[in-house]
């Protein structure tokens, strides 16, 4: 896929607010997190940590894409942290590029992006 000049990102981003959490690999902790935007390659997403997450450091987002009580390992998305907004002391927004694109790391990417359209329109 051609890269948008305009944003300089290669996929389309959908809204889409879902839970989660986010197992942040530097600290071994498991932090709450919703997501904000999500594409084939990354997401945006809001954290509650009272450390701040940096560039580079590796993550595992778990989200509950069809809004399932308990994310399973089944969610798990590989990434690591390519961006990072300023934190309020404990909700921090960063951006996480996917190790690989959504549709190959989560076999039902399709429904995903179905039912975020469907709850949108």
């Amino acid at each position: 896929m051609t890269q948008n000049t305009v944003s300089g990102r290669r996929h389309p981003r959908m809204v889409c607010t879902r839970w989660g959490k986010v197992f942040h690999h530097p600290t071994r902790r498991y932090l709450p997190a919703r997501t904000l935007d999500v594409s084939l390659g990354g997401s945006l997403l809001t954290i509650d940590t009272p450390r701040e997450l940096r560039p580079g450091e590796s993550v595992d987002l778990y989200v509950s894409w069809l809004d399932e009580p308990i994310v399973g390992s089944e969610s798990l998305l590989a990434a690591r942290v390519v961006r990072t907004h300023a934190s309020d002391g404990y909700h921090q927004t960063v951006g996480v590029q996917f190790d690989a694109p959504l549709d190959r790391a989560l076999p039902d990417a399709e429904q995903v992006f179905d039912y975020g359209a469907r709850l949108a329109a």
